[in-house]
Formats: structure tokens, sequence, C-alpha cells
């Protein structure tokens, strides 16, 4: 998946995926990915939903770097899990990036835009 321009600096040094949630990928920078990682690791062992949360942002983690024209290569596995088929989006949210597949975001933004239109999405 080519990166836009704006986004290549933040992973220059590479950068980490893993499943997100709501069905699409998480990319991470890697300093970013750092204080994810310290964030999940801070749940205690006994915490099953803690358990859980590590075995599969970890278990499903992959590292990547960006190849000489900003591209980066989105591991079968990670597409297969999150649905990617055809087209995929990237959205930048705040510090890391999500990728998607086209129709998923699309349905995703339809659900949630009049809220946000609205002013009331989080309310």
């Amino acid at each position: 998946m080519s990166l836009p321009k704006g986004f290549r600096e933040a992973f220059s040094d590479g950068a980490y995926l893993t499943l997100g949630f709501d069905g699409c990928i998480w990319v991470f920078p890697m300093g970013e990915w750092a204080r994810r990682s310290e964030e999940v690791k801070s749940r205690p062992l006994s915490d099953t939903q803690g358990r859980a949360l590590g075995r599969l942002f970890f278990g499903n983690a992959e590292t990547v770097e960006l190849d000489s024209q900003g591209r980066l290569l989105v591991p079968q596995r990670l597409r297969t899990q999150a649905g990617i088929e055809r087209e995929a989006v990237a959205v930048g949210v705040d510090d890391h990036l999500e990728i998607w597949d086209g129709d998923a975001w699309k349905r995703y933004e339809e659900i949630h835009e009049v809220a946000y239109r609205a002013g009331t999405l989080g309310e």
C-alpha cells in the first residue's frame, strides 16, 4: 500500500501493524508502538480481558519497513483478518494510521457521519 506523502516521514523508521478494532488494521510508528505496548502490558496477568487483549494485540503484530517508493507491504494474514479484498483506504487517526477495506470504511462513515456533523458523536 502506498502511503500518502504526509505520513511517510512518521513511518520512515518502520512500523508495527496489528489487527485493530472495528475491522481495521492499526499501523503504529515505532515510538508510538512502544508506548501502546506498555499500555497493553500494564494490564495484570490475572485479568482475563487483559490477557485476551495482549494475545490479540501482540499475536497479530508484524513489523514492516517502507520501500523506496513509500509503500508498506501489508501481510496477507492481516488483510484477510480485516476483510481487505480490493481497495484499501488509509485513515490518519492522531498517533497512528488505520487501514480499512474501502467498502467497510464507507459503511463506517455512513453509520457515524450524521452524528459527527451534528456534533453529537461521543455524547
